[in-house]
């Protein structure tokens, strides 16, 4: 028998998820001077409709990235300035900050008519969302569509549009999704 020893001080620690929401806020579209720059992290080039944060620091990143990031670690990728001790004062009114929270509920209804409740992050990104139905299903690499009634996505979109957390595309908790194959 095998016993390991750590020291939890010395483990990393992710933000906070004030923190994470305040980061949340930050998210904006990729500038021309940040256009075919690449992401530390995913080593993805950004493109014009890429959604990024940026740090104080003055580094950049897919928002997506940089959130899960941070809900391991509170260092700048790159430099390794710690957010965890910027401070940042949040206001906001009662009913928006009530709908900050961080999951969802989503219902699925597949082509065969069973209807699935599953509970999601708000970080989650449409990416996982398919890979998840499509290993639910039979058929290997189906192409599948989502549609709610807001949004329609499809396997066949680029990488970079699915790679986006819900909360980007608006996504609240008892969202309905049909699900077909094409």
């Amino acid at each position: 028998m095998f016993r390991f020893f750590t020291n939890a001080d010395n483990l990393p620690h992710g933000l906070s998820q004030e923190q994470l929401s305040h980061l949340e806020g930050q998210i904006t579209n990729c500038t021309d001077e940040q256009v075919g720059q690449t992401c530390s992290i995913c080593l993805e080039t950004l493109e014009h409709n890429s959604h990024i944060i940026n740090l104080d620091c003055s580094h950049f990143f897919h928002s997506n990235c940089l959130l899960r990031w941070y809900t391991e670690s509170s260092t700048c990728p790159i430099c390794r300035s710690n957010e965890s001790e910027q401070t940042h004062t949040i206001r906001l009114p009662l009913e928006q900050l009530l709908m900050m929270s961080t999951e969802v509920s989503l219902i699925f209804y597949y082509p065969n008519n069973i209807r699935q409740v599953t509970n999601w992050n708000t970080h989650t990104t449409i990416v996982e969302i398919l890979q998840y139905i499509g290993r639910s299903c039979n058929t290997p690499n189906p192409n599948l569509q989502i549609r709610s009634d807001s949004n329609v996505f499809k396997t066949t979109e680029s990488f970079s549009y699915l790679n986006q957390p819900l909360l980007v595309f608006n996504v609240s908790s008892g969202t309905e999704f049909i699900i077909s194959f094409f």
